[in-house]
């Protein structure tokens, strides 16, 4: 186990976990929208392909796959499956996260400036710094934050084959502990609070985040909303969402795999935490259903 890693923590073999998810679905019997044998079927698919077998084993995405996730999977690959084809290409979270790491590198490009210093907490594999656009730009700092050296390690290697290790600064450290203080004009970070339940952590990560950035600084984060399901007066646009397509996504990512990134934030609860920290500037850019908005905080 990775120590202090709350995205993507391996906990048992693949095997194990495995077994352990069949017996709860043998358990449920018939009682959800596939039958128990259709269930272990999708167990079955997902096991064919990597991607299905990171996300049975660590609940959560590290960098890597959430990469391939925004990257490299835009439709154009043969899937090899059912269960791989519905991840990527029409599971109503996946498609808006799709959608929400455009709205970053939008919004993360107005930070582009000659001297400024942007950084990514956590970082993964750096892709909403390291695909913005820096022509004309001779001199800037990407700063690389990370628990896990995995992703640490694939952000060099990127700059590398991208030309940009000149500006690129790797720190192996741990987001709630971030001591910064008016040292950057911009902090990107996609998804951490959606695997933080505590309202208070957040708080205190807003707080090091406010304190990090310099004055007029920008926080590029971002927030599940609560699904429709929940009672919550904000809600997804379900005009923009296959009913059947989120009922299976609700069986996949939170009855079969138990996938840990799914604690949900309101907007308001999200800009309570923020204007708890001291940000009193937001701007909000949504994906189409509204489900994971990009929130923008300014100092």
């Amino acid at each position: 186990m990775k120590e202090g890693i709350i995205s993507h923590q391996q906990r048992n073999s693949l095997e194990n976990e495995v077994a352990l998810i069949n017996a709860r679905i043998q358990e449920a019997n018939d009682s959800r929208i596939l039958s128990v044998s259709e269930q272990l079927d999708i167990v079955s698919q997902l096991l064919s392909f990597p991607f299905g077998q990171f996300l049975l084993l660590n609940k959560g995405l590290n960098g890597y796959w959430t990469d391939y996730l925004l990257n490299h999977s835009q439709g154009t690959e043969v899937a090899s499956c059912f269960a791989e084809e519905f991840i990527f290409n029409r599971a109503p979270l996946m498609l808006a996260t799709k959608q929400r790491h455009q709205h970053f590198l939008q919004q993360n490009q107005l930070s582009v400036k000659e001297g400024a210093k942007l950084a990514c907490v956590p970082c993964g594999l750096s892709s909403e710094l390291f695909d913005l656009n820096y022509e004309g730009v001779k001199d800037i700092q990407l700063i690389a934050c990370d628990l896990d050296p995995e992703s640490i390690e694939q952000s060099e290697q990127r700059a590398q084959e991208m030309g940009l290790a000149k500006w690129l600064i790797t720190r192996k450290e741990d987001a709630f502990e971030m001591k910064d203080k008016k040292a950057f004009d911009l902090i990107s970070s996609n998804g951490l609070t959606i695997y933080e339940e505590d309202d208070q952590r957040v708080a205190d990560l807003y707080t090091l985040w406010y304190k990090a950035l310099k004055p007029k600084g920008r926080l590029v984060t971002s927030f599940i909303v609560p699904p429709p399901s929940y009672e919550c007066k904000e809600s997804w646009d379900m005009s923009q969402v296959d009913a059947q397509d989120l009922a299976l996504q609700v069986l996949i990512v939170r009855d079969i795999i138990g996938a840990n990134f799914q604690c949900f934030r309101s907007k308001h609860k999200t800009q309570l935490l923020l204007e708890h920290a001291g940000f009193s500037k937001f701007e909000y850019v949504y994906d189409k259903a509204k489900i994971f908005p990009t929130v923008v905080a300014t100092k």
